[in-house]
């Protein structure tokens, strides 16, 4: 009995021990008693300390938050549109698609202050604020004409480099429809 009881310890240890990260992904290991990062993963098989070390999983993989006036796009239902004032004073309403991807080598940080609620606390915030400071110092002339171009590279530009001081690396920026 007693042999039954240490074979089982042993694979129940050796199982807890290994890790597979998936193409695509990033491993995050922590040592739940410090609350320290330990190193982070790339895909593959990784042996970590079991009961002292956990590894939380992060997708790399391009991800896309899109906001839209239509209901049937994007995470929130309804009218999801950026409403945004101009220089005059005008409603614009801003639909967009802002594709990202979390950075591997800064998923610790993601990690650490965001876990997987970026979305809720980076992506949606920091789109809206930064569209709406751009918007807002331009005519409806500006954001409807030629000057188009420039706001979209110009909100581009800052979401980017938001994003990249939390652990992500912005793709691309797309207005999709002005209302």
């Amino acid at each position: 009995v007693a042999i039954l009881v240490i074979l089982a310890l042993t694979a129940s240890t050796q199982g807890a021990s290994l890790i597979i990260i998936d193409a695509g992904e990033v491993g995050v290991v922590f040592n739940i008693f410090s609350g320290t990062q330990q190193t982070t993963l790339p895909p593959g098989i990784h042996i970590v300390a079991p009961y002292i070390n956990q590894a939380y999983r992060y997708t790399t993989m391009e991800q896309a938050y899109t906001m839209s006036i239509l209901s049937h796009e994007g995470k929130v239902k309804g009218d999801d549109s950026l409403w945004s004032p101009t220089i005059e004073g005008l409603q614009v309403g801003i639909d967009s698609t802002t594709r990202f991807a979390i950075d591997p080598a800064k998923a610790w940080l993601v990690h650490n202050q965001l876990r997987n609620q970026y979305e809720e606390i980076l992506v949606r915030p920091t789109i809206r604020s930064i569209v709406r400071l751009y918007v807002s110092q331009n005519s409806v002339t500006d954001v409807y004409g030629t000057k188009r171009g420039q706001i979209q590279r110009d909100i581009e530009a800052a979401i980017r480099e938001r994003f990249e001081s939390e652990g992500f690396r912005l793709l691309s920026f797309d207005i999709r429809n002005i209302n």
